[in-house]
């Protein structure tokens, strides 16, 4: 139901669990929670290959690509990707990204950022967390196998916890 930073952040958390000595239950349910408690937030500057394999329409890829729009969205419950804003150009995406990860709740726990060849954009989404949330616990780490196919060249897959 996910990909990029918040697979990665549950990965995390079930080794956090697993190094705690609990039961494979008491990690299946401690780890079922904590997946209540974390989102996936995508910025992506290319959809060819969400387009190629019918995730997306033909024409919101042409439009995407014509005019340097980055659509900026979440996963959905089920899954599925569900678009937030579209922003035009690296400044109002990174703009975009911050608003929608406040919006849904993020209060400076961790995140993972997981780019595609996109370093600086995490760099400076980072800069503007910590403003706000000094103590914020962020990780920036590059996409790879099928993450890397579906963000793209200057994606990113971010994975962070809700409050």
């Amino acid at each position: 139901m996910s990909a990029g930073g918040e697979v990665d952040l549950i990965v995390e958390k079930i080794n956090d669990l697993i190094d705690q000595g609990l039961s494979f239950e008491e990690v299946v349910n401690a780890i079922t929670a904590y997946q209540e408690k974390t989102k996936l937030l995508f910025v992506l500057a290319k959809v060819d290959n969400l387009v190629k394999n019918g995730r997306l329409s033909k024409l919101i890829g042409t439009v995407v690509g014509l005019l340097n729009i980055r659509m900026v969205g979440e996963a959905s419950e089920t899954g599925t990707l569900e678009l937030l804003q579209k922003a035009r150009g690296a400044k109002k995406s990174l703009q975009a990204a911050y608003e929608e990860l406040i919006k849904a709740g993020y209060a400076g726990g961790r995140i993972v950022m997981a780019h595609r060849s996109n370093e600086k954009f995490c760099q400076q989404l980072s800069e503007l967390l910590r403003e706000k949330y000094p103590q914020a616990d962020i990780k920036i780490i590059p996409t790879s196998g099928l993450c890397s196919f579906y963000a793209e060249e200057g994606g990113l897959l971010m994975g962070y916890e809700i409050d």
